[in-house]
């Protein structure tokens, strides 16, 4: 091997780490699995695996390279917070919250865990419970814009307007390349009916979107894409820009074909561009 190659699994986990940081998710997952073949009982690389392939949308991959981090440290925090991402991801909040539970138990200090929770609690409508997850999780990690996205949601799910501002405001300064606050903003402002604010922050969030490759796949890319084109179709339509918005509900289609949003909207635009009167309403 040449001089400076990774040769042991703690270097191939490293690597791992490297080449995602380089937007590589199938070669940083391609080094973990090299750090779990060179040494078999090493539970941290089998976590390591997981949450690639989990990134990847590999999830059969991701639950058996789990199952395999669980057997041989039981004792990982990171791996029952990912275990409750992937009941998130399943929709099952129930029982993310209970892997969230026992991730916090061992380590009070995981803010993704404290995160996730957070989301757990959202989706079981328990909406007080959310807010103080996922504030802790700001509070525990101050520097991670990704968190204070998810807190100004919270606040602004809440009527807290003043304070979602400010936490959208925080979460483009800590990560200005991170699309979430922009799209999370952009949501607010619709529901405040300031469409031209909405519109200029899902614009931007379109044009961030591919910044998330650090951790999805160009297919989750491709989906969120056209979550976001679809939003912006209906936001153009919204500002009386029809053409505009049809354009973006094309894109949408085309980014993701089994976005059933964004079929819905085009055919939408189609129908009213053929009875602008809506006269026919067959």
């Amino acid at each position: 091997l040449p001089a400076g190659f990774p040769s042991g699994s703690g270097d191939w986990l490293a690597r791992s780490y490297q080449d995602q940081v380089r937007f590589d998710l199938p070669a940083a997952r391609n080094a973990a699995r090299r750090a779990t073949e060179l040494a078999p009982s090493f539970g941290l690389g089998w976590a390591r695996l997981a949450e690639l392939e989990f990134a990847l949308g590999r999830l059969e991959a991701s639950r058996r390279a789990l199952e395999r981090a669980r057997q041989l440290a039981p004792e990982l925090p990171t791996v029952f917070s990912l275990e409750g991402y992937m009941a998130l991801a399943a929709d099952d909040p129930r029982a993310a919250r209970a892997a969230f539970d026992r991730a916090i138990g061992l380590d009070g200090s995981l803010g993704p865990a404290w995160l996730g929770r957070g989301l757990a609690h959202a989706g079981l409508f328990e909406t007080d419970a959310a807010r103080r997850d996922i504030q802790v999780a700001a509070v525990l990690e101050p520097q991670r814009g990704l968190f204070r996205s998810y807190l100004g949601k919270a606040f602004g799910q809440d009527g807290a307007d003043g304070l979602a501002e400010k936490d959208f405001r925080l979460a483009k300064e800590l990560d200005p390349a991170d699309p979430t606050a922009w799209y999370y903003s952009a949501l607010h402002h619709q529901q405040l009916n300031r469409n031209n604010s909405a519109i200029r922050d899902l614009e931007h969030s379109v044009v961030l979107n591919d910044n998330r490759a650090i951790f999805r796949s160009r297919w989750l890319l491709d989906q969120d894409l056209a979550m976001r084109n679809a939003d912006l179709a209906v936001l153009y339509a919204v500002a009386g820009l029809d053409e505009v918005g049809e354009r973006a509900a094309i894109r949408a289609v085309g980014d993701d074909y089994a976005n059933h949003s964004a079929h819905l909207f085009l055919s939408r635009s189609y129908a009213s561009a053929s009875d602008p009167m809506q006269y026919d309403l067959r």
